[in-house]
C-alpha cells in the first residue's frame, strides 16, 4: 500500500522557510571559516610610531588622527574579563596609553591570545622606554589575535546555523509539491 504524500505547505510558509534556510546556511557557511581562520592565529598587524622631530605619534598609520607626543605619560597593558557573547566572558588584554591629563587611550584592540598579550607587554615596555629617553623615533609592531573563547563561539554558532539551515532545507524538500 502506497503512502500518501504530505499535503503541500502554504506558499507563504514555503517562502518563509526558504528564506530561513538560505539565511541560516549562509550564516553557517560564513561563521565556520571565520572560526577556522581564528584557530590559525593569523591576526591583524598593528603598529605605533612616534617621531620626536614632529612631536607626534601615529597609531596604525592613522595619520589623520595623530597623538601629540608630549601628552603621553606612559603605556601599560590592562587585562580583564570582557563580555563577548551571551553568557560568555573572555580574558582579554590591550595596550593603553596614560595621558598627562590622567585619561587613557587604547593603542590596540582587545585580544584573548597569550602570544598577543606577550607582544603587547613588550610593546608597552618599548613605548615607556622611548618616553623616558631621547631616541629620535619609535616603531612598535604587534598583532591582534582572537582568543580561544571567541574562536569556539564562532565555530559553535556556525555549526548551529548550518544545522538549522539543513533542517529547514530538508523540511522544504519533504514538503515540496509533487511534479
Amino acid at each position: 500500500m502506497a503512502e500518501n504524500p504530505p499535503p503541500p505547505a502554504r506558499p507563504i510558509v514555503r517562502r518563509l522557510g526558504g528564506c530561513l534556510a538560505v539565511f541560516f546556511l549562509a550564516g553557517g557557511l560564513c561563521m565556520v571559516p571565520a572560526g577556522i581562520y581564528g584557530m590559525l592565529g593569523q591576526g591583524r598587524a598593528m603598529s605605533f610610531d612616534c617621531t620626536r622631530a614632529t612631536g607626534e605619534c601615529v597609531l596604525h598609520e592613522r595619520i589623520d588622527r595623530p597623538i601629540p607626543l608630549d601628552t603621553i605619560r606612559s603605556a601599560d597593558v590592562t587585562c580583564g574579563d570582557v563580555h563577548i557573547a551571551t553568557n560568555t566572558d573572555e580574558w582579554q588584554c590591550e595596550i593603553r596609553a596614560t595621558l598627562v591629563t590622567g585619561a587613557t587611550q587604547s593603542l590596540s584592540e582587545g585580544s584573548g591570545d597569550a602570544t598577543s598579550e606577550a607582544e603587547y607587554r613588550a610593546a608597552a615596555a618599548q613605548i615607556t622606554a622611548f618616553l623616558a629617553d631621547t631616541t629620535p623615533t619609535l616603531h612598535v609592531a604587534y598583532t591582534v589575535r582572537e582568543g580561544t573563547t571567541s574562536v569556539l563561539n564562532e565555530l559553535l554558532l556556525g555549526a548551529f546555523c548550518l544545522g538549522i539551515g539543513w533542517v529547514a532545507a530538508y523540511w522544504l524538500w519533504k514538503t515540496r509539491r509533487p511534479a
